[in-house]
């Protein structure tokens, strides 16, 4: 399920999705890329829409944990058990992600260095220099996945 247009995050996490397919040498299915908006309702929608197929996928990644919320609704609105029937899979790490059942299997985006990060350069830019700790154009935060209890990984 992919982000609202207009936004460089999904367009990144899309272009990972689509790296993960390429490498693992899988062919993609572009029918099974669904639309969203980071909000719910349109995971909600989204997750309706692919398992209403006649041949449901057996995953669902979505690009933020709002909309993978939506689709972990959607499976039990199909009767359908997670992460037996369908595996769900979030982005971003936020408490939803830990506060929903079954708990999210979700990619951790460190948002308090990215913060961090980006007061240094605003600082920086504002003081009319640069920081010498390191080059902030070319700067690369680390995410990693947190495994919960909505996707089988091993």
């Amino acid at each position: 399920v992919r982000g609202p247009e207009g936004f460089r995050s999904p367009v990144e996490r899309e272009a990972g999705f689509r790296e993960a397919f390429a490498d693992s040498g899988l062919a993609l299915d572009e029918s099974l890329i669904a639309e969203g908006n980071y909000r719910f309702d349109s995971g909600l929608e989204a997750g309706r829409e692919l398992l209403d197929r006649k041949k449901r996928p057996s995953a669902i990644f979505a690009s933020n944990d709002e909309m993978a919320s939506g689709v972990l609704h959607a499976a039990y609105s199909f009767g359908l058990s997670v992460p037996d029937d369908l595996e769900v899979v979030g982005f971003d790490d936020t408490a939803t992600a830990s506060h929903v059942w079954p708990t999210l299997t979700t990619i951790h985006w460190p948002i308090e260095e990215m913060g961090r990060l980006a007061a240094m350069k605003l600082v920086s830019e504002f003081l009319g220099g640069s920081t010498d700790e390191f080059d902030l154009e070319q700067v690369v935060v680390n995410s990693h996945i947190v495994e919960r209890v909505s996707a089988k990984l091993r």
